[in-house]
């Protein structure tokens, strides 16, 4: 099956998975059976028990040596959970509360993409025009062949062509021909948030104040460092769970497009409930529009695709849109169900945080999610020689209760 679709394929494609996307009773009703018969933390009725999730993340904690662990859980489109486990600082005994600060990193994309979708439904950005022809002609992309074929919906579908660096220097070399395959880059959005700043006359993080952070009252977010952030924010861990180098240490002095968001998961859930699980949010987005987003662009293999800003798990039972994060020892993971109007977005400060962000998925979303995590870490770490390594099960200093009840090295991976 070939990787690219054309406009026809994508059109049928696409209605397909709106269809699968859909709120059809029968849908909701056979993943609720699989998620009582598959998830040890639901009741038999499939709601989530969190009591018994927040036992896990605890025992995992204690068993990885994991310093500190954030969630938000979504249940029938509303925020059901926020909590904090572990340290947000292991040295000063910081425990991590649900206010405690932690970058997004690529989870940056997807708020990025639902500005750029706004854009096209004001009439100011065309998803399918030239972006260096008709917005941008003063700054070539790259010299190679094709690179003025750009568009946004390429970009947002990770299918420019350019390369996946999160820091370009004009002009890039490009990988493949733009609308050839799926290629992972952080360079194309840096590309694309050229343009948005060249349309709106204005820098980004001005851009995301007034489309997403005063409209959602996200208190805690920002594309920026802020000074309370020093104390705020979680201290980031490598692999063996030491602090990451405090020069090493990310404080973004400009707005990134690809990975520069800090927040909670509390503020992160709110993004996703008013964009996605309402019908009449706070961040007005045409139904068609918010369903393009979530519709395959390219296909990575039989079972996933890519839409505008969202990875996708294709099933017959319905399907999941998810993303990841991972800089300078952050790693995080989003996911929902359109069908099932569940999900859970979870923060870690540390370099294994992707696998324990694996298990905590399965706990509130099945088993299948076991489906999302061997496309990350083999189609996308394995593929880049920076392999992600098992889970500790020797344990650690043992973190601290709910904030509401009282080795060897590694190739860095490209950030995500």
């Amino acid at each position: 099956m070939p990787k690219h679709l054309s406009r026809r394929q994508a059109l049928k494609f696409s209605a397909a998975s709106l269809a699968a996307l859909g709120s059809a009773q029968h849908v909701a009703q056979a993943e609720d059976e699989v998620f009582a018969a598959s998830q040890g933390a639901s009741t038999a009725d499939g709601r989530m028990e969190t009591g018994r999730i927040h036992q896990e993340i605890n025992q995992l904690l204690q068993s990885s040596g994991l310093p500190g662990l954030s969630i938000a859980l979504i249940e029938d489109g509303h925020l059901s959970d926020c909590t904090g486990f572990g340290y947000a600082n292991r040295r000063t005994k910081q425990p991590v509360t649900d206010a405690t600060i932690f970058q997004a990193a690529s989870l940056t994309k997807p708020t990025f993409a639902y500005v750029v979708l706004r854009l096209c439904e004001e009439g100011r950005l065309n998803l399918d025009a030239p972006l260096m022809r008709e917005y941008l002609p003063d700054l070539a992309p790259s010299t190679g062949p094709g690179a003025d074929r750009i568009t946004a919906r390429m970009v947002l579908a990770h299918m420019s062509g350019l390369p996946i660096t999160h820091f370009p220097k004009w002009p890039e070399t490009m990988d493949f021909a733009p609308g050839e395959r799926f290629g992972y880059s952080g360079a194309a959005y840096i590309y694309l948030q050229l343009v948005v700043e060249r349309i709106l006359c204005m820098p980004l993080v001005k851009i995301m104040d007034e489309y997403l952070i005063r409209p959602l009252g996200l208190t805690d977010s920002a594309y920026l460092w802020r000074p309370n952030y020093e104390s705020d924010a979680a201290i980031a861990h490598d692999f063996d769970n030491t602090p990451i180098r405090e020069a090493e240490r990310s404080r973004p002095e400009r707005a990134s497009s690809a990975a520069s968001l800090h927040t909670t998961p509390k503020d992160y859930a709110r993004f996703l409930i008013e964009l996605l699980f309402r019908r009449n949010g706070q961040l007005p987005l045409s139904y068609a529009l918010k369903r393009m987003m979530l519709s395959p662009q390219v296909r990575l293999t039989d079972n996933f695709a890519w839409g505008l800003g969202w990875g996708l798990r294709l099933s017959d039972a319905g399907d999941r849109f998810w993303h990841w994060g991972d800089s300078r020892g952050y790693m995080c993971y989003a996911v929902g169900s359109l069908s099932l109007r569940r999900g859970v977005i979870v923060f870690t400060n540390g370099r294994n945080g992707l696998r324990a962000a694996e298990q905590v998925a399965a706990m509130v979303m099945g088993q299948g999610e076991s489906e999302t995590f061997s496309w990350i870490y083999q189609g996308f770490y394995a593929k880049n020689e920076a392999p992600i390594p098992p889970l500790p099960t020797d344990g650690g200093s043992p973190p601290p209760a709910r904030a509401d009840k009282a080795h060897k090295t590694h190739k860095s991976p490209p950030k995500t």
